[in-house]
């Protein structure tokens, strides 16, 4: 009887949880959609931050990665710096390559803004190659140009 009651319990509680952990949709997503991709966009922002003043400290240890460059600022070319760091960067091995795996919160932020704008995603091609770092810069300019028009 005992451990029919912890059971109900447990259930109980489980329960609970999960309905207490749902969503709640309001009648209009849109503020909810806005204030959760300007939250990865921060995030995004923070890390890309994070990693460049990482790599200015310690200039011993700065990936000799040469990307594609990227010239524009919108929302599929934030799909193809994805794309391009995902190739290129984020399945060598070292401590310099650690912020680039596709676990690590960079990666998964700009995953996941990703994952809510573009559809499709097509890689950029280009003749012209730019070190890691400019091309994070050119990253994290768009990021903060993205964040700043959006309210």
């Amino acid at each position: 009887m005992q451990t029919d009651k912890m059971m109900k319990a447990i259930l109980l509680l489980t329960f609970t949880v999960l309905v207490s952990s749902s969503p709640v949709q309001p009648g209009n997503t849109a503020p909810l959609k806005q204030s959760y991709r300007r939250t990865l966009l921060k995030e995004l922002i923070d890390e890309l931050d994070k990693v460049l003043n990482f790599s200015k400290d310690t200039q011993g240890n700065v990936p000799n990665v040469f990307l594609t460059e990227l010239k524009a600022c919108e929302h599929k070319s934030f799909c193809q710096y994805e794309e391009e760091l995902i190739k290129e960067v984020s399945g060598v091995s070292g401590a310099e390559y650690d912020p680039f795996r596709t676990d690590k919160l960079l990666m998964r932020n700009l995953h996941m803004f990703n994952e809510h704008h573009v559809k499709t995603c097509k890689r950029a091609e280009g003749p012209v190659k730019i070190h890691l770092q400019a091309f994070l810069k050119d990253l994290l300019h768009c990021a903060k140009r993205e964040f700043t028009t959006s309210k």
